[in-house]
Formats: structure tokens, sequence, C-alpha cells
């Protein structure tokens, strides 16, 4: 077997690789190699790439051995995938920063923040069918109906790892730094609150995975650098978080961030991200690409009235 070491875990990844539990290949991408160990995941990286929640980084490690399917194991202190071994030995845990003291914390100031960030962030390109959903499920997160926002959200969209997904995995990270009992650790009635719950056999698999995470306050580190900026009430810190979300995944970093705002600001960032939904160009098929169903073209703004939810 080819000697691999690994160098950092996540809290997650150092919390899935329990000797004996097996698991396998899941897909390969540029950024690295999704694994799952059960209901576990783990992103498996070189050590240039960035890190994430689920993220171990990997030095030496060779993919001309890996593909879709491949077995995985988890055998004294190693990680066996294919035909290589990744020795966990000398392994480190790589822990989230502290949050800011709640005595830091300024309504006003958090309200400036995340103004910034809806100005700041991308637009979110999607497709015509999923669109209305995405705006009924950003207006209910942003009014407090969390079955109907993950109604709407889990699952919701293409890729590995949905918009709909990580809009629930950034509101659940806000949730966090609030100390909302139904957002962390606990158990008992708080639990059926989680929004992971709620999301079981609806979010994909590795969605599923990085919403547990953020239930944790476990997130990539534009997306915790993004939460810690709002929390603060620095304008300056949320601008310069700002393109290591757009970095972060095709669109994942972007919807990252706006399920954060959505969180952060309440019912203020529903016209602020809803205004910003648009059609992705080539989404639409060709006899209804000069307009979609609700009568707006390709990469327009789509307003939000006809969708708007009031809290009783």
């Amino acid at each position: 077997m080819i000697a691999a070491r690994a160098m950092f875990a996540s809290p997650a990844a150092s919390r899935a690789l329990v000797d004996g539990r097996i698991g396998a290949v899941e897909t390969m991408t540029r950024g690295g190699t999704y694994v799952s160990l059960g209901d576990d995941w783990l992103l498996l990286v070189g050590p240039s790439e960035p890190s994430g929640p689920l993220t171990l980084t990997v030095q030496g490690m060779a993919t001309t051995d890996m593909a879709p399917v491949s077995p995985v194991e988890v055998s004294d202190r190693r990680l066996i995938i294919g035909g290589q071994a990744v020795s966990l030995e000398r392994m480190r845990v790589r822990r989230q920063p502290s949050r800011a003291p709640t005595s830091v914390w300024s309504a006003d100031a958090v309200a400036r923040a995340a103004a910034v960030a809806m100005a700041e962030l991308p637009a979110v390109a999607t497709s015509a069918p999923v669109a209305p959903r995405l705006r009924r499920g950003v207006d209910a997160l942003a009014t407090g109906s969390l079955v109907k926002a993950v109604e709407e959200l889990a699952g919701l969209g293409e890729g590995l790892t949905p918009a709909g997904d990580d809009l629930l995995a950034g509101y659940a990270a806000w949730r966090v730094t609030e100390g909302d009992p139904a957002a962390n650790d606990g158990v008992g009635s708080a639990d059926a609150l989680r929004l992971s719950v709620l999301a079981t056999g609806r979010s994909s698999p590795l969605g599923l995975a990085y919403l547990r995470c953020a239930e944790r306050g476990e997130l990539p580190d534009a997306g915790a650098r993004l939460v810690d900026a709002i929390r603060h009430g620095s304008v300056a810190a949320v601008q310069a978080a700002i393109p290591g979300l757009r970095a972060w995944g095709t669109s994942s970093g972007v919807a990252l961030g706006w399920g954060i705002v959505a969180a952060a600001a309440g019912e203020s960032a529903v016209w602020g991200l809803c205004d910003r939904i648009v059609l992705r160009q080539g989404s639409i098929p060709a006899q209804q690409r000069l307009q979609n169903i609700d009568g707006h073209r390709a990469g327009e703004q789509i307003p939000l009235a006809v969708h708007r939810v009031h809290p009783a």
C-alpha cells in the first residue's frame, strides 16, 4: 500500500474516524474526494486546499487508486481507501475559532453588517422550477417558520449540496451563536426542532452532513468569518469574508452566506435575497427560454411580492 499521512482533521472528520467503520468513495471533484462512513462524510483534500467542516487534510495521498464506490475502512489508526492507507497516528484536530463574547455585540451594528452582507453577496442563480420554492423557503426562514422552511428548502436544487441545503446550514450556524437550544448538542424536546432532524429524508446525504456540522457551529472558514464579522458589526470584515464564500464550491458558499443573512437580518433579508434570485442561463428548455413560467426572462431578477408570507 502507498503511505500517506493525515495532517489535520475537522471536528466532524475526527468524530467519524472510528476503528471498525466501513464505507465507500462517493465522488471525486477537483477540490477533493468525498468519502462516506455510515451517515458521516469526509472530504479528503491536499495540504493546499481550503478547510471545511468535513475536511481531512492528507499529505502524500494518490488518487490513482481511487474511484467512486471504492471500499473505505478505518482500521488500526489507518484510513484504508482502495489500494492505499492513510496513517491517522499524528493527525491533529483543527478547531473552529472561538466566537465573540455576547457583550461585544450591538443590535444596530449587527443589522448594519447584515445589510452590507446582503448587498455584497452575489445573486443566487437557479432554474425556473426551483426559484419559487427557494423564495418561499427563504421567506419561511426569515419569519421563523422552520417546518415550512425545511419543506421548501431541504434537497432543493442541483448538485451534491443543493442550494436549499446550504441555506439551511447557514441559518443553523447563526442560530448557534444566539444560543438556540435546538441548534446545539442538546437532546430531549429541543432535538425535535433541529433542522437536521426535520430535513432527514429530504436533504441530500452530503447536504445533511454539512447541516449537522452547522448545528454545532462548524462551517467553512469563509462562512465562520462572515458569522463573526456580522456578530461584531464589522462592515470591513463582512466585505473581506465575501470573496472566500464566492470561492467555496460552485455555489455552496453563496447559498450558505444567504442562509446566515436570513437568520441575522430576519424579515428584511427576504426582500434582499429574493430580489437577487435569478434564473440561470440555459436552465430552461429551448422553447421556453425567452419566457419562463412566471413570465420572467432568464437572468432577470424576480420580485417576491406574490409569494410574501406574513407572520400571524
